[in-house]
């Protein structure tokens, strides 16, 4: 048996020159595999001083973006606060335009009871609907000074202590200095927003008429800030003389050592960024302030939360980096000894078999898996040889057995349907039809005979259905109509077996418009598809049941070979076992009930 030529036969054809052999068994210098490892080598120097310097510029630069998303979020929070407590305020200001607030305060001696109860219900739903506009608003109260009286959204219609409006005002109280501004109450941990009318005198002092109090609740304030994004970061406001107005996390003694530290740094009022340690961590600060509220939002975060993972990859980057250059050269040394120089044998001895080359044997020098892998290949080339020969010529026998079996079979259906209303015609007296019948019964005769081909051109194929549907419209002549769609000029010529049309307009006639006693009624078309000849053929019939269908196509996708293959049956094996699995026929409901048959044929360029 021929074998395959290896090293040392080319050497000493000299097909391939003698070179030095190295102490691993070959030569180092010449080989691929060599250059191959210096190329890997130079290329992953450079990538690993390339990663050292990209891992400093991205620390830095994450540090530069975790400054900056810090700063971004204290003034997002710090905006969103004050464009709500200036729209509170709009509403405020608003407020104090209101009908019933003016009447109560001016007009309360000459108004009637109802008068009076309708003006402080609707004054207080006012003041309810300004509390409902906002999560920030713990309460609404509007202070009506002629009457010593307030509303309020929360607390309702009650009397005032005039004492909050005076010049002194005690601990845990607000004093109102200006018609209007914003005031935060330390020991009631709330912020109000105070908006008055023009001032008046009363019991000796100045007071407005009425005015507008919103009082917002810090703590609602402080969630609506959300959870800190790490577990020793947070939020902190505190007003303009540094008096901390509230802290998300850490203890009283941490938040006013954060405030020290940060106005240490930046200044009083000032923002921007300060890097502190606080209680032993080091902390990130951004510092954003408003004008208009008076106050700053700070926003602060553990820089070890953020660095420190960096830090450990750096160590376990160089530690994993370096062990895998030592991995891959040494596993890539015994791979290629023990795998790969005889798998890439292998694998060009199957690229040659799969070309056809049946002649292809290997060898392998070595006592190994390898040699009983080489030895079982070359026996099953020498089967498969074998095999294919025995397989492929029997599947051609069988094949062309089958096909003559399965044409065989529709000559007889038909013939047995006609002859037997030829028999009812003559016997019906009715000559006219019968020799038109007969004529037409030579001319199916003469088609079937003529030719022991076992395909035949479309147009041949679809002329012989009109000749079959012109001899069941004789028969059908008051019930039956057959209608052909124009065939196509691109498929006219098209091969495709004989007898696949006519069996399926019969299996019509015969079994979906029996009971139809007028106007039933058959088409058949010719849709365009691309790479294939499509042919359907549907009636107008009223005995397909659910059930039907579904054991027709049961009996189409699953072929059974001790089934009988008659009628549709035939026809789709016969274009399975041509055209491949692909094509065939499928069935479905038409369009007026009955059933709906689809040949595909994909004849390619036949």
């Amino acid at each position: 048996m021929e074998r395959e030529p290896d090293n040392e036969d080319l050497k000493q054809s000299g097909a391939i020159p003698d070179a030095p052999i190295g102490k691993f068994g070959f030569s180092w210098k010449n080989t691929v595999y060599f250059r191959l490892l210096a190329t890997l080598i130079i290329v992953i120097l450079p990538l690993y001083v390339i990663g050292t310097n990209l891992y400093q510029w991205g620390a830095s630069t994450i540090k530069d973006q975790v400054t900056a998303a810090n700063s971004s979020q204290a003034r997002f929070y710090l905006d969103s606060l004050e464009t709500d407590i200036r729209r509170i305020q709009a509403l405020q200001y608003d407020t104090l335009n209101d009908e019933d607030l003016n009447e109560l305060a001016n007009l309360a001696g000459i108004m009637t009871d109802y008068e009076y109860s309708r003006a402080v219900d609707r004054l207080k739903q006012r003041l309810k609907a300004i509390k409902s506009s906002s999560r920030y608003i713990e309460d609404v109260t509007a202070y009506i000074h002629p009457i010593e009286r307030s509303v309020s959204a929360v607390g309702g219609y009650r009397e005032f202590d005039a004492n909050r409006f005076e010049g002194g005002g005690g601990p845990g109280t607000a004093r109102m200095t200006e018609p209007s501004g914003i005031m935060y109450q330390s020991e009631a941990r709330v912020i109000l927003l105070n908006a008055g009318s023009s001032m008046s005198k009363q019991n000796g002092g100045h007071f407005p008429q009425y005015s507008i109090e919103v009082k917002l609740a810090v703590r609602n304030m402080q969630e609506a800030m959300g959870d800190p994004e790490y577990s020793d970061g947070g939020f902190m406001l505190v007003d303009r003389n540094g008096q901390i107005i509230f802290n998300s996390s850490g203890t009283s003694a941490f938040a006013k050592a954060l405030n020290t530290g940060i106005r240490g740094q930046l200044g009083n009022g000032n923002k921007g960024t300060a890097s502190l340690r606080v209680d032993g961590k080091l902390l990130l600060a951004a510092s954003e302030n408003s004008a208009y509220l008076g106050m700053d939002m700070v926003r602060y975060i553990p820089a070890d939360a953020v660095f420190k993972p960096i830090d450990n990859y750096r160590v376990w980057f160089w530690i994993f980096s370096f062990s895998a250059l030592l991995i891959v050269l040494l596993f890539s040394y015994s791979l290629y000894s023990i795998m790969h120089r005889p798998l890439l044998k292998l694998l060009r001895a199957f690229r040659r078999l799969r070309s056809g080359d049946m002649q292809i044997r290997i060898r392998h020098n070595h006592n190994d898996d390898f040699n009983y892998l080489y030895m079982y290949f070359n026996q099953t080339v020498e089967n498969l040889d074998v095999l294919i020969e025995q397989v492929y010529r029997q599947k051609i026998l069988v094949q062309k057995a089958e096909l003559k079996h399965l044409q065989a079979q529709i000559n007889p259906h038909f013939l047995y349907n006609s002859f037997f209303i030829l028999h009812r015609m003559i016997k019906g007296r009715d000559m006219a039809n019968s020799l038109v019948f007969s004529r037409e019964l030579g001319n199916y005769m003469k088609y079937i005979t003529r030719s022991a081909a076992e395909t035949t051109e479309l147009a041949n194929e679809v002329a012989h259905a009109r000749s079959y549907a012109e001899i069941q419209a004789m028969r059908f002549s008051n019930r039956l109509r057959v209608e052909f769609a124009q065939l196509p000029d691109t498929i006219a010529n098209k091969q495709i077996p004989r007898l696949i049309l006519q069996p399926i307009i019969e299996n019509a006639v015969v079994h979906g418009l029996p009971n139809k006693v007028t106007d039933a009624y058959i088409r058949v078309s010719f849709p365009s598809m691309e790479g294939a000849v499509a042919i359907v053929v549907e009636d107008n019939g009223e005995e397909l049941t659910d059930l039907k269908m579904s054991s027709l196509r049961k009996q189409l996708e699953f072929h059974d070979d001790n089934q009988e293959t008659t009628g549709l049956l035939n026809i789709h094996r016969r274009i399975q076992l041509k055209y491949g699995m692909e094509s065939g026929l499928t069935v479905s409901r038409s369009e007026w009930g009955g059933l709906k048959v689809t040949q595909l044929l994909y004849v390619g360029d036949e």
